[in-house]
């Protein structure tokens, strides 16, 4: 098991950039561990569930941006809120 199983290690090619160049048989964002056997068997089912992911991410990131944002309005610590609503 590797981390980068896309990765092929090529030094003296001047075609490849940092030394390395992707293989042919690699999708990027496949690394091959799926513990749970939750990655879709088809390549637009994979599609699908990177797409799912990313917005989910995204969404997450403006959450916790949201969270930054109200502790430097309100000069509170979010935990303090977080505490005042319980």
């Amino acid at each position: 098991f590797s981390i980068n199983p896309g990765i092929q290690q090529i030094v003296d090619d001047p075609n490849s950039a940092f030394g390395a160049r992707l293989n042919d048989d690699y999708y990027p964002g496949d690394i091959g561990f799926d513990l749970f056997g939750l990655k879709p068997k088809t390549a637009s089912g994979f599609a699908e569930m990177q797409t799912k992911e990313l917005n989910n991410g995204r969404l997450a990131m403006i959450g916790a941006i949201g969270m930054l944002v109200q502790e430097q309005v309100t000069l509170t610590p979010i935990v303090d809120t977080l505490k005042g609503m319980m």
